[in-house]
């Protein structure tokens, strides 16, 4: 008898089921979407902050998760501390989270962001008022 969780994907509810979307095939239906932190390193990089903030859903099983708002190029950063993908070093500085998320059978995707002329002047605590 099938506990509803580890028998057949027939068993399973369909948020835990498999889904095919093109040619990605995702461990289940679980999608963790993107959040904007403001916490890049040096050079809009993407370091140990984002490997352990979303490698901790890959670790809780999720199929699907997003990295947030990232520029793609510096003209269109939303503000000074967004992850930017426009230079070589930024995009080698996510090889250490995609490689996480992949040994975590794991798919990860990425929010294209571009701010233009609407960039807020100030950064963004101080644009809140704090």
């Amino acid at each position: 008898m099938s506990d509803g969780l580890h028998g057949s994907d027939a068993a399973r509810p369909k948020l835990f089921q498999p889904l095919t979307i093109g040619g990605l095939t995702l461990k289940n239906r679980l999608v963790v979407p993107p959040m904007v932190h403001y916490r890049c390193d040096p050079g809009n990089t993407c370091g140990t902050f984002h490997v352990v903030h979303l490698g901790r859903y890959a670790l809780g099983g999720f199929g699907l998760v997003f990295v947030e708002a990232t520029a793609v190029e510096e003209t269109g950063l939303i503000n000074e501390h967004d992850l930017g993908i426009w230079n070589d070093a930024q995009v080698e500085s996510f090889k250490p989270l995609i490689a996480f998320m992949k040994r975590q059978d794991t798919a990860i995707g990425i929010q294209l962001a571009h701010a233009a002329a609407s960039r807020p002047r100030k950064p963004p605590c101080r644009a809140w008022g704090r």
